[in-house]
Protein backbone atom coordinates (compact mmCIF):
# COMPACT_ATOMS: atom_id res chain seq x y z
CA UNK A 1 0.00 0.00 0.00
CA UNK A 2 1.49 3.12 -0.65
CA UNK A 3 0.40 6.74 1.16
CA UNK A 4 -3.07 7.23 -0.88
CA UNK A 5 -6.77 8.30 0.30
CA UNK A 6 -6.47 5.30 2.36
CA UNK A 7 -4.25 6.52 5.18
CA UNK A 8 -4.77 8.85 7.82
CA UNK A 9 -1.67 11.97 7.97
CA UNK A 10 -3.61 14.66 8.29
CA UNK A 11 -6.03 13.83 10.75
CA UNK A 12 -2.90 11.93 13.08
CA UNK A 13 -1.12 15.40 12.32
CA UNK A 14 -3.95 16.75 14.17
CA UNK A 15 -4.04 14.41 16.82
CA UNK A 16 -0.69 14.81 17.56
CA UNK A 17 -0.88 18.55 17.77
CA UNK A 18 -4.25 18.21 20.02
CA UNK A 19 -2.43 16.22 22.59
CA UNK A 20 0.92 17.73 22.82
CA UNK A 21 -0.81 21.30 23.20
CA UNK A 22 -3.47 20.22 26.05
CA UNK A 23 -1.97 19.86 29.67
CA UNK A 24 -4.33 17.13 30.45
CA UNK A 25 -2.19 14.42 28.54
CA UNK A 26 1.15 13.58 30.28
CA UNK A 27 3.59 11.65 27.79
CA UNK A 28 5.82 8.25 28.67
CA UNK A 29 8.65 7.14 26.28
CA UNK A 30 7.79 3.05 25.17
CA UNK A 31 9.69 1.11 27.93
CA UNK A 32 10.46 -2.12 25.33
CA UNK A 33 8.84 -4.41 27.29
CA UNK A 34 9.74 -3.81 30.86
CA UNK A 35 6.31 -2.85 32.34
CA UNK A 36 4.63 -5.55 30.38
CA UNK A 37 6.84 -8.44 31.86
CA UNK A 38 5.96 -6.75 34.85
CA UNK A 39 2.33 -7.46 34.52
CA UNK A 40 2.57 -11.05 33.10
CA UNK A 41 2.08 -10.14 28.93
CA UNK A 42 2.68 -12.99 27.43
CA UNK A 43 3.34 -13.29 23.55
CA UNK A 44 1.71 -13.86 20.58
CA UNK A 45 3.86 -17.29 19.81
CA UNK A 46 3.31 -18.27 23.88
CA UNK A 47 1.57 -21.43 23.24
CA UNK A 48 0.84 -21.62 26.80
CA UNK A 49 -1.26 -18.46 26.70
CA UNK A 50 -4.94 -19.50 28.10
CA UNK A 51 -8.40 -17.91 27.18
CA UNK A 52 -8.79 -14.66 29.45
CA UNK A 53 -12.30 -14.32 31.30
CA UNK A 54 -13.28 -11.50 34.01
CA UNK A 55 -16.57 -11.74 35.83
CA UNK A 56 -18.26 -9.75 37.54
CA UNK A 57 -17.69 -10.93 41.00
CA UNK A 58 -14.03 -10.96 40.20
CA UNK A 59 -13.57 -7.46 38.34
CA UNK A 60 -11.88 -4.76 39.96
CA UNK A 61 -12.29 -1.72 37.36
CA UNK A 62 -14.85 -1.79 33.94
CA UNK A 63 -13.95 0.30 31.33
CA UNK A 64 -16.46 1.87 28.49
CA UNK A 65 -19.17 -0.57 29.01
CA UNK A 66 -22.61 0.11 28.07
CA UNK A 67 -24.23 3.11 28.96
CA UNK A 68 -20.96 4.98 29.30
CA UNK A 69 -18.48 6.58 26.47
CA UNK A 70 -16.45 4.38 24.90
CA UNK A 71 -14.18 5.18 21.85
CA UNK A 72 -11.63 2.85 19.84
CA UNK A 73 -9.70 4.20 16.60
CA UNK A 74 -6.60 2.93 14.99
CA UNK A 75 -4.76 4.87 12.37
CA UNK A 76 -1.94 4.41 10.18
CA UNK A 77 0.18 6.42 8.16
CA UNK A 78 2.78 5.77 5.50
CA UNK A 79 4.79 9.07 6.12
CA UNK A 80 7.97 9.37 7.30
CA UNK A 81 8.66 11.75 10.09
CA UNK A 82 4.65 12.50 11.25
CA UNK A 83 4.92 9.93 13.99
CA UNK A 84 6.98 9.79 17.30
CA UNK A 85 6.82 6.73 19.32
CA UNK A 86 5.26 7.08 22.92
CA UNK A 87 2.30 6.13 25.60
CA UNK A 88 0.25 9.62 26.43
CA UNK A 89 -2.46 9.40 28.96
CA UNK A 90 -5.45 12.10 30.49
CA UNK A 91 -7.84 11.22 32.91
CA UNK A 92 -8.39 8.85 36.18
CA UNK A 93 -5.26 6.72 36.58
CA UNK A 94 -6.82 2.88 37.44
CA UNK A 95 -5.74 2.89 40.70
CA UNK A 96 -7.58 5.94 41.64
CA UNK A 97 -11.30 4.66 40.31
CA UNK A 98 -11.88 2.98 43.57
CA UNK A 99 -13.63 0.40 41.69
CA UNK A 100 -15.94 2.85 39.70
CA UNK A 101 -16.53 2.42 35.62
CA UNK A 102 -15.05 4.80 34.05
CA UNK A 103 -15.86 6.11 30.28
CA UNK A 104 -13.15 5.20 28.30
CA UNK A 105 -11.31 6.18 24.79
CA UNK A 106 -8.49 4.14 22.77
CA UNK A 107 -6.49 5.70 20.08
CA UNK A 108 -3.38 4.04 18.54
CA UNK A 109 -1.63 5.85 15.50
CA UNK A 110 0.84 3.78 13.62
CA UNK A 111 3.57 4.33 10.79
CA UNK A 112 4.11 1.72 8.43
CA UNK A 113 6.01 0.89 5.54
CA UNK A 114 4.17 1.38 2.24
CA UNK A 115 4.04 -2.26 1.26
CA UNK A 116 2.03 -3.04 4.51
CA UNK A 117 -1.63 -3.28 4.51
CA UNK A 118 -3.20 -2.15 8.13
CA UNK A 119 -6.83 -3.45 6.71
CA UNK A 120 -6.50 -6.60 8.09
CA UNK A 121 -8.36 -7.92 10.78
CA UNK A 122 -5.31 -9.14 12.46
CA UNK A 123 -3.54 -6.00 12.67
CA UNK A 124 -7.08 -4.24 13.73
CA UNK A 125 -8.28 -6.87 16.49
CA UNK A 126 -4.24 -6.43 18.58
CA UNK A 127 -5.61 -3.60 20.23
CA UNK A 128 -8.13 -5.91 21.89
CA UNK A 129 -5.00 -7.93 23.64
CA UNK A 130 -7.04 -11.12 23.22
CA UNK A 131 -5.75 -13.22 25.77
CA UNK A 132 -2.32 -11.87 26.00
CA UNK A 133 -3.12 -10.07 29.45
CA UNK A 134 -3.94 -12.15 32.58
CA UNK A 135 -6.79 -10.28 34.04
CA UNK A 136 -7.59 -8.02 31.05
CA UNK A 137 -10.68 -9.00 28.98
CA UNK A 138 -11.60 -6.64 26.42
CA UNK A 139 -14.30 -6.78 23.80
CA UNK A 140 -14.58 -4.97 20.32
CA UNK A 141 -17.20 -3.76 19.00
CA UNK A 142 -17.23 -0.97 16.07
CA UNK A 143 -16.01 2.03 16.95
CA UNK A 144 -15.78 0.78 20.54
CA UNK A 145 -14.10 -1.23 23.44
CA UNK A 146 -15.30 -2.92 26.75
CA UNK A 147 -13.03 -3.46 29.32
CA UNK A 148 -13.04 -5.49 32.52
CA UNK A 149 -9.54 -5.61 34.46
CA UNK A 150 -9.53 -8.06 37.25
CA UNK A 151 -9.24 -6.95 40.96
CA UNK A 152 -6.02 -9.15 41.34
CA UNK A 153 -4.61 -7.29 38.06
CA UNK A 154 -5.49 -3.75 39.79
CA UNK A 155 -3.61 -5.07 42.91
CA UNK A 156 0.04 -4.86 41.38
CA UNK A 157 -0.50 -1.29 40.26
CA UNK A 158 -1.88 -1.62 36.41
CA UNK A 159 -2.17 1.59 35.17
CA UNK A 160 -3.16 3.19 32.12
CA UNK A 161 0.47 4.00 31.33
CA UNK A 162 1.06 0.21 31.85
CA UNK A 163 -1.78 -0.71 29.46
CA UNK A 164 -0.05 1.48 26.87
CA UNK A 165 3.08 -0.09 27.01
CA UNK A 166 1.22 -3.42 26.88
CA UNK A 167 -0.51 -2.29 23.25
CA UNK A 168 2.50 -0.61 21.80
CA UNK A 169 4.59 -4.22 22.68
CA UNK A 170 1.68 -6.27 20.79
CA UNK A 171 1.94 -4.00 17.65
CA UNK A 172 5.35 -4.26 17.68
CA UNK A 173 6.04 -7.56 18.18
CA UNK A 174 3.38 -8.23 15.42
CA UNK A 175 4.56 -6.00 12.64
CA UNK A 176 7.95 -5.57 11.32
CA UNK A 177 6.59 -3.24 8.95
CA UNK A 178 5.62 -1.40 11.84
CA UNK A 179 8.33 2.34 12.19
CA UNK A 180 6.44 3.98 15.02
CA UNK A 181 3.46 3.40 17.65
CA UNK A 182 1.48 6.06 19.52
CA UNK A 183 -1.12 5.05 22.47
CA UNK A 184 -3.44 7.60 23.51
CA UNK A 185 -5.62 6.48 26.39
CA UNK A 186 -8.09 8.79 28.16
CA UNK A 187 -10.10 7.33 31.53
CA UNK A 188 -13.15 9.54 32.67
CA UNK A 189 -13.37 12.41 31.14
CA UNK A 190 -16.22 12.89 29.09
CA UNK A 191 -15.07 16.12 27.89
CA UNK A 192 -11.55 14.92 26.83
CA UNK A 193 -13.58 11.52 25.26
CA UNK A 194 -16.05 14.34 23.07
CA UNK A 195 -12.93 16.13 21.88
CA UNK A 196 -11.23 12.77 20.60
CA UNK A 197 -14.33 12.05 18.69
CA UNK A 198 -15.23 15.09 17.40
CA UNK A 199 -14.76 15.70 13.84
CA UNK A 200 -15.60 19.22 14.16
CA UNK A 201 -12.22 19.60 15.65
CA UNK A 202 -10.53 16.65 13.94
CA UNK A 203 -11.92 16.28 10.38
CA UNK A 204 -10.47 17.88 7.45
CA UNK A 205 -13.42 19.13 5.85
CA UNK A 206 -11.96 22.77 5.69
CA UNK A 207 -8.71 21.69 3.79
CA UNK A 208 -8.02 21.36 -0.22
CA UNK A 209 -8.25 16.95 0.61
CA UNK A 210 -11.95 16.49 0.70
CA UNK A 211 -12.15 13.10 -0.64
CA UNK A 212 -9.42 11.97 2.10
CA UNK A 213 -11.60 13.87 4.82
CA UNK A 214 -14.82 12.21 3.65
CA UNK A 215 -12.91 8.77 3.78
CA UNK A 216 -11.76 9.60 7.40
CA UNK A 217 -15.46 11.01 8.49
CA UNK A 218 -16.43 7.07 7.15
CA UNK A 219 -13.78 5.71 9.61
CA UNK A 220 -14.33 7.89 12.43
CA UNK A 221 -17.25 6.17 14.09
CA UNK A 222 -19.42 8.63 17.11
CA UNK A 223 -19.79 7.44 20.25
CA UNK A 224 -20.85 10.17 22.69
CA UNK A 225 -22.11 9.54 25.69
Amino acid sequence: MTASLNEHSLLIERVMTWTEQDSRFSTLPIDDGAEPSRFGFQKASDKRARPVIVTAEDMGLELGAPGLASISSLLWTNKKGLLEDGIQTAGRDFPKAHGEALAFGLLIMVQVDAGFDPTGPNFQSLKNLSNRLPGYMGRSMPGKLWVRLHRDLLAKGFSMSALGQCLALAYREAVPELRAVRVVLVSGENDLLKEMDSCDDLDCSSCDEQETCDIIRDLIVRRNS
